[in-house]
Order: C-alpha cells, then structure tokens, then sequence
C-alpha cells in the first residue's frame, strides 16, 4: 500500500510531502536535506493517484500506482457515456446504475413494447428505440465503446508492466 507522507524539511524550513510504500526518512527530491524525524506522518492512506507529489517508491509499487491511474482514467471515460446512433450527437449515461439498467433492459429487448423511450444522459430528449433489433444495436454500441476503453487502458498498463525502470514507467503516457 502506498500512502502520502508529510516531514518536515529542517534544512528548507518548511513542510515537505512524499508518496511512498514504507515510512520515508529521506526526501527524494532532495536526499541531503535533513528531516525531523519526529515529524513524518501519513496524511492520506492508499494513494491511488500520483498529483505530482515526489515518490519513494520501489518500481513494482510505482507501477503498481500508474495501473491505478490508469484504471481511474478508464473509469472516468466509461462514465462520460456513449454515443447513439453513430455520429448523432445523442449521448447517453453509462453510469454503474445506466449500465445494469441496459443490460435489464436487453434482457428483456424481445418482451418490450416498441418504441422504447431511452433518457439521453442530459435529460434533454428522449430517444426512441424502434425495435428489438434497434435495441440490440443500442446495447452492443454501448458495450462497444465501453470495451474500447477498457481496451486502450489494458494497452497502457502492458506498456507501463514492460517498463524496466522509472523512466520508462513515466514514459507512458494516458493522453485518452
């Protein structure tokens, strides 16, 4: 587990903060500035996301923090929706609750009554699904571009897995 430390930089005068998977004693930007011992504590437990505060990491846990990163950012673009039809501009919600929604709903595609109303993710409109056949369209847009980012965040965490020191864990970049 890594946590976010905060110590006390005596050489600085001022209070440093360091992600790392042990208790820090030195501060890795800077490892000839002296540190009040008495002075490190945990601000924040689990770190799951780097925000630029320095590390102290071994390179399986820093790795182990970008996959973090990485699975955050996916979720983050699972949840911005999905578009419907193609290049209509109609997004909706792929929320946790919009996702089993869905799958309910297509589940059950052959028993409903057509046309199927479906919320557009600003509840703006309501868009008309035609048919059973329309629905499984809907469905399988919906998994596709779910799939697709869980796709483009596997192929960054393979990148980062393959890096074989710091420098080529930074190297990877999630510009999704």
């Amino acid at each position: 587990m890594m946590d976010r430390y905060r110590m006390y930089n005596d050489t600085k005068d001022q209070w440093e903060f360091v992600i790392s998977d042990q208790i820090p004693t030195v501060l890795p930007d800077n490892p000839a500035d002296t540190v009040r011992a008495d002075s490190v504590s945990i601000t924040h437990q689990d770190v799951k996301v780097n925000d630029g505060t320095a590390k102290q990491l071994t390179l399986p846990n820093y790795k182990l923090l970008r996959f973090d990163e990485i699975d955050i950012r996916t979720g983050e673009l699972i949840y911005q929706g999905f578009e419907y039809p193609p290049a209509s501009g109609n997004i909706f919600s792929f929320s946790t609750n919009a996702q089993s929604n869905l799958l309910g709903t297509y589940s059950a595609r052959d028993l409903l009554t057509y046309p199927f109303g479906w919320s557009l993710k600003n509840d703006s409109a309501v868009y008309q699904i035609a048919n059973a056949a329309e629905m499984s369209n809907f469905f399988l847009t919906a998994l596709g571009t779910k799939k697709a980012w869980q796709d483009s965040g596997t192929a960054l965490k393979q990148a980062v897995e393959t890096a074989t020191d710091e420098a080529g864990v930074d190297a990877v970049i999630d510009n999704r």
